[in-house]
């Protein structure tokens, strides 16, 4: 691998060049408003950039220039920038100018055309090339695409815009238009002529052509597996740092770059790995499965190690629980990187953490050999694979630079800038000065022009300790008391941070224009700016300029703007959470996740003083946790806030802290903890005397006890909950149905959940809130699989996992993938079922997620156990046995043992069943676990069978009966475990199969009980008992004959409620609520006739025992 050439290559985008007219002699007339306008300028540019989804682009070619991904948005900015110049608040000074004087169009009355900073446009089409100017973290764009768009913009006429042929050909070409064979409207024709190589000018486009038309942006590279920031390019000077980071990294797989604060350790780290992606996409073209990956992580703002680890997962997309265990975050990370291909980790700027991090780091590399890791740090470490340093620039190539950087233009010319470095002779004494660091160097050639009476920076007070920090001291003399200001306000961001919430903390706190102070900070290098193309800008205060304003930060001052700070993010959270529980929850995710290190900032921050704002704060990280998976250290924030509320002694604020902490821990599984919480919610809620707030807590309440297996209390709670808040439209209501319904169901009320259900995804569809939707379509799909309605619980699960991956929900799409295959089993579409179930594993395995990926294995393996695939399903048990071991969950590797213990019975390899069966036996009494002794017991009765079997071949009957009859008690007992009794009926079904076949002998099978009927189902006996008179009782006798021919037609198999309903009252039409209440009355008096043990309850589907045979009989 080599380093990238000097010239390195983008995508095609449209870009658009500014040229600022009459720019030298406003300088030169006007120099201080000049200076005013060009910040005006530049956050028009950026406001109208965030708008129309472009991005900034540094280059030599123009002073301002932009690239897009969409060529109608470049038109549009272009368009919007021109018109916007006239709005804006220009200086009296530059106004009075002839280059800034208002202009009318001809004749009374017409609008005015121009006022102030007057530009021309130009829009051309192609190649985007970048070349690093020998400087750490900036570059230039360059080559023949921006040169022409610069002319196009020389060429423009004031205030117009000019297109190139490759845009009006583009244009052209998305719009559907092509001439000579398609009619176009006089306007277009008009449009397209104008539209010419070297002729178009468009002031004003009478008509956006095709605005609506279909076409497909020129897609990112590397979508979904980097992150790195654009753009890539070259080094001056730093080829032997770069080869030898290539060496250490082949042998060690990790390696720490370290050196001084501004030496470019971030830039060599984010360009090593854009050349190794390219490096390996290069050997394996076209790759999709398995292709490698890089990935940049921030952890400059982490302070430990679980927030790194958690930091790491999101950044990578690995989904990891909700545990404070350091080995099974670890472990989780690892599995899902261990399952991608070659995987590259950039962790910038680690020094905040301690040796743990890399305890953690080396966990990582031994679990997952495809694994390379690179950390950036000013401190070389104790142990961190191979280092590489990196030093100040050679003294001829920092000069080159400091020349480059020079030559760079600028809104504010060199001469306004810092004339005395015109004089060649001064260039290396500044470079010298400087320690020739690349960043040292950029913050001399950008710096601000001297205040009046103000001297050239050189030792002060604050004695610089070195060459960087005599650079920053420099630039800070330089700035005036209100930018000093500016500055220091900016230090209480995390992170980085957006022009918006930078302009309200500095307005609050400075006396100035806030918006002008943040652009003049941009534009001497003390703010960086950076963005995706089709992303918003966002700007950060790099470390050494943060360290250094905060030692001479005025402490009054940077208090009134770390409460402005908060002020702003609880603002923000509120209406991030609104947002939320509407329509567009996709965007407002992803700018969650940008700016979660400042929500943290401003919660930390709020603490006690500032209750109110906290909470609002952790109700909205809260939505977050729920909808894209847990979020390292968010539970320290939510007791913060509960502590915060009882302390301030308000009641309904403590109430919302209580509900918010409720919830994060219902979705960890601790559900004692939360049932805490929602008691004493609730009992605050009872003494506010709300009953809207009532509602809400009484459903949480009665959620959490209905997890807690405690449904005798937890169902007249939602039930009630649900009573109280049918007339509400808020959005909790939807939550307070959903509640009710899953409560509902596992107490086998499925009329009444659906009934919730339904009432439910009302209100979603009404809000268009599309998480809300899909959950309750999953809730819905689920019940209607239990009550066999398969074809509309597939067409509700699928359509919930469409709305699950609209809004990037990959946890929801695991489970609904998973719910689809096993409604695809059940009616024996095998292929989709099979395809399912890849998907689900596929995207568990992606997440991390070794528990799902256990659980779908075993689902799988069970359904090909059922089919009696027993090679295919001892590949599925044996997957899902590893996943268990990694996930650790107690209850499901018994599951999975068991399952696999009874596939090598029938398979008939009695060692390995026995030794399986012990394995579960052991945990067992080593555990308290007791609730899968039934399943281990049924199961069990497959290796019975393979030593009936086994008998039967060295002709040893006696034995081989012994055996089958021990195998025929298991399948007949009646076990409490639901699923044990699915079991028992499968080996029930299994053994009856294996006696017709003649592997097992005959009439091993101990007597059952005979449930004789009458043919036309009058009575009723069981075995030799008195006939019990069903007569007059039509729907009895209705439901009694269909539950026989049930039996006899499919063994094991069960009726569904409603399939019960109809076949009792098959001419009636019934509400749901009286449909459910006769199905009870009935049911209830069958049994108290006799046949209370003759019929069985499995998931709230009923069937005739397997230890009663149903017989006809003739009438007598």
């Amino acid at each position: 691998m080599t380093p990238p050439e000097p010239y390195g290559k983008l995508r095609a985008s449209p870009v658009v060049c500014v040229e600022v007219r009459g720019a030298r002699a406003l300088w030169r007339e006007v120099p201080e408003a000049m200076q005013k306008a060009v910040a005006l300028l530049a956050n028009a540019v950026d406001t109208l950039l965030e708008t129309y989804r472009g991005a900034r682009l540094d280059s030599h070619e123009a002073p301002i220039a932009a690239s897009f991904d969409d060529v109608f948005d470049a038109v549009d900015w272009a368009l919007a920038l021109s018109d916007a110049l006239v709005e804006v608040e220009w200086p009296d000074a530059l106004v009075s100018q002839e280059a800034g004087a208002e202009v009318f169009g001809e004749g009374e009355g017409e609008d005015l055309l121009f006022r102030g900073l007057r530009v021309g446009l130009g829009v051309d089409m192609g190649v985007v090339h970048t070349r690093i100017d020998a400087m750490s973290g900036r570059s230039l764009a360059c080559g023949p695409t921006l040169e022409a768009a610069g002319r196009l913009a020389a060429a423009a006429p004031t205030g117009g815009v000019r297109l190139g042929a490759a845009v009006v050909d583009l244009i052209a070409e998305l719009a559907g238009i092509q001439a000579g064979t398609q009619a176009l409207s006089e306007e277009h024709t008009w449009w397209l002529e104008q539209l010419a190589a070297d002729t178009c000018e468009a002031t004003a486009l009478p008509q956006r052509l095709a605005r609506n038309a279909s076409h497909t942006p020129v897609p990112k590279p590397h979508d979904r597996r980097s992150n790195l920031p654009e753009p890539g390019g070259a080094f001056v000077d730093r080829v032997g740092e770069f080869n030898a980071l290539a060496e250490a990294l082949e042998g060690a797989r990790r390696v720490a770059i370290c050196g001084p604060a501004g030496a470019g350790k971030s830039r060599l780290a984010v360009e090593f790995a854009r050349a190794w992606l390219a490096h390996h996409d290069a050997r394996s073209p076209g790759r999709l499965e398995g292709a490698a990956e890089a990935w940049f992580c921030d952890l400059s703002e982490v302070q430990s190690t679980d927030e790194a680890v958690f930091s790491v997962a999101r950044t990578t997309g690995v989904q990891i629980p909700r545990s404070e265990a350091r080995a099974e975050l670890d472990a989780r990370l690892v599995a899902a990187i261990g399952e991608r291909g070659p995987t590259l980790l950039v962790l910038d700027d680690v020094d905040a953490l301690d040796d743990d991090f890399i305890d953690s780091v080396a966990h990582w590399l031994d679990g997952a050999e495809n694994l390379y890791v690179l950390t950036t740090r000013q401190r070389q470490p104790r142990a961190d694979g191979e280092v590489v340093m990196v030093d100040a620039l050679g003294r001829s190539a920092a000069r080159a630079l400091l020349e480059e950087l020079l030559e760079r233009p600028t809104p504010i010319p060199l001469d306004a800038r810092a004339p005395h470095l015109r004089d060649p002779d001064n260039l290396l004494e500044v470079v010298d000065a400087c320690g020739r660091l690349p960043l040292a160097l950029e913050l001399i050639a950008r710096a601000t022009p001297h205040r009046s009476g103000s001297a050239p920076a050189g030792p002060d007070d604050d004695a610089p300790r070195d060459e960087l920090e005599r650079a920053l001291a420099r630039s800070w003399q330089m700035l005036d008391p209100a930018q000093q200001a500016a500055l220091q306000a900016c230090t209480v961001f995390a992170g980085s941070f957006t022009a918006e919430a930078a302009v309200s903390v500095i307005g609050a706190t400075v006396d100035a224009d806030a918006e002008e102070l943040f652009a003049m900070l941009c534009q001497f290098s003390l703010l960086r700016t950076g963005a995706q193309p089709g992303e918003a800008a966002r700007h950060v205060l790099l470390a050494p300029v943060r360290n250094f304003v905060g030692a001479r930060a005025d402490e009054e001052l940077v208090a009134a703007a770390r409460r402005r700070h908060i002020d702003y993010y609880a603002e923000w959270a509120k209406t991030l959470r609104a947002h939320l529980e509407g329509g567009d929850e996709r965007a407002w995710l992803d700018r969650a996740g940008a700016e979660l290190a400042n929500l943290y900032r401003a919660a930390d921050n709020a603490g006690a003083d500032h209750p109110r704002r906290l909470v609002t704060i952790v109700e909205g990280l809260a939505e977050v946790d729920v909808r894209v998976g847990p979020l390292g250290g968010f539970g320290e924030r939510n007791d913060a806030a509960v502590a915060a509320a009882r302390e301030a002694g308000e009641p309904g604020l403590l109430v919302r802290a209580l509900r918010t902490r409720a919830k994060n821990r219902m979705w960890g599984g601790r559900y004692e903890a939360a049932e805490g919480d929602c008691r004493e919610a609730h009992e605050l809620a009872l003494e506010l005397g709300d009953e809207r707030v009532i509602a809400y807590t009484m459903s949480d309440l009665g959620f959490v006890l209905g997890m807690e297996g405690k449904e005798d209390e937890s169902l007249p709670l939602v039930r009630q909950a649900a009573e109280m808040a049918r007339d509400d439209e808020g959005f909790d209501v939807i939550t307070v149905l959903t509640n009710a319904a899953i409560v509902a169901r596992n107490r086998n009320e499925m009329d009444e959940a659906t009934d919730y259900l339904h009432r439910a995804l009302v209100r979603a569809r009404r809000c268009e809130n599309a998480f809300s939707q899909a959950a309750v379509l999953f809730f819905l799909g689920t019940i209607l699989r239990q009550k066999q309605q398969w074809d509309e619980a597939i067409r509700y699960i699928d359509e919930s996992r469409e709305l699950f991956e609209s809004v990037g929900d990959r946890r929801g799409r695991l489970v609904t993938s998973h719910e689809l295959a096993a409604c695809y089993t059940a009616t024996d579409q095998i292929e989709l079922a099979e395809r399912c179930y890849a998907e689900a594993m596929e995207l568990a395995s992606a997440m991390g997620d070794r528990e799902h990926t256990a659980v779908f294995f075993l689902g799988r393996g069970r359904s090909r156990f059922a089919r009696g695939d027993y090679a295919a399903a001892e590949s599925d048990l044996l997957e899902a046995s590893i996943a268990v071991e990694e996930a650790g969950h107690i209850h499901l590797k018994i599951a999975i043992l068991v399952c696999l213990a009874a596939t090598y019975g029938a398979l008939e390899r009695t060692g390995e069943a026995k030794r399986y069966f012990e394995r579960v036996d052991q945990i067992f009494e080593e555990t308290d676990i007791a609730r899968e002794r039934s399943l281990f017991e049924v199961m069990y009765g497959y290796l019975d069978a393979a030593h009936a079997r086994a008998a039967m071949r060295r002709g040893d009957e006696a034995e081989a009966r012994r055996k089958l009859r021990d195998a025929y008690e298991r399948a007949d007992a009646t076990p409490e475990l639901p699923v044990a009794r699915h079991e028992a009926q499968n080996l029930l079904a299994y053994l009856d199969a294996r006696v017709e076949a003649g592997d097992l002998p005959a009439g091993a099978s101990p007597k059952r009980s005979v449930l004789r009927v009458c043919e036309e189902t009058r009575w009723f006996a069981i075995d030799d008992a008195e006939p019990v008179d069903i007569s007059r009782r039509g729907p009895i006798r209705r439901i009694l004959r269909a539950l026989v021919d049930r039996r006899l037609e499919a063994p094991g198999e069960t009726m569904t409620s409603d399939e019960i309903v109809a076949a009792g009252w098959p001419d009636e039409v019934l509400t749901a609520q009286s449909a459910s209440q006769r199905l009870y009355t009935t049911i209830s008096r069958m049994r108290a006739l006799g046949l209370q043990d003759v019929l069985e309850t499995f998931d709230g589907e009923y069937l005739i025992s397997p230890v009663y045979t149903p017989v006809w009989v003739e009438r007598s």
